[in-house]
């Protein structure tokens, strides 16, 4: 709708979410399933399978937990922008800044009216 800062700047903030959503679980892991003491890249399958098994549901709730709580953040914002980008778009009409003109024509499977 011409209004690029705000669409950066609520793609910026929904990056920030994203990225704490990646760090926020790291860190809610138990310690031993860290990089510095797994190499993920070299170490066998059955070494990192065993390391993630030998913990119970318990032990990774705090991870669940810092998951879904930022996707309940990153909820919000995600309907702070869609209502910020109806709210714009109902004063662009309401202020005739774009006009809708129909075009009837052949659509897909039978006749259609776009704008």
């Amino acid at each position: 709708m011409g209004d690029t800062a705000s669409g950066f700047g609520f793609l910026a903030l929904d990056l920030v979410v994203v990225a704490g959503t990646f760090v926020g679980v790291y860190y809610s892991l138990p310690a031993d399933l860290h990089f510095d003491n797994i190499n993920y890249l070299n170490d066998s399958f059955s070494t990192i399978s065993n390391a993630w098994n030998n913990h119970n549901f318990v032990d990774y709730l705090p991870a669940i937990g810092a998951f879904l709580g930022d996707v309940i953040v990153d909820q919000f914002v995600r309907h702070w922008a869609a209502s910020a980008a109806r709210s714009e778009a109902t004063n662009r009409v309401d202020s005739s800044a774009v006009k809708f003109t129909p075009r009837l024509g052949v659509g897909f499977m039978g006749f259609n009216i776009s704008y």
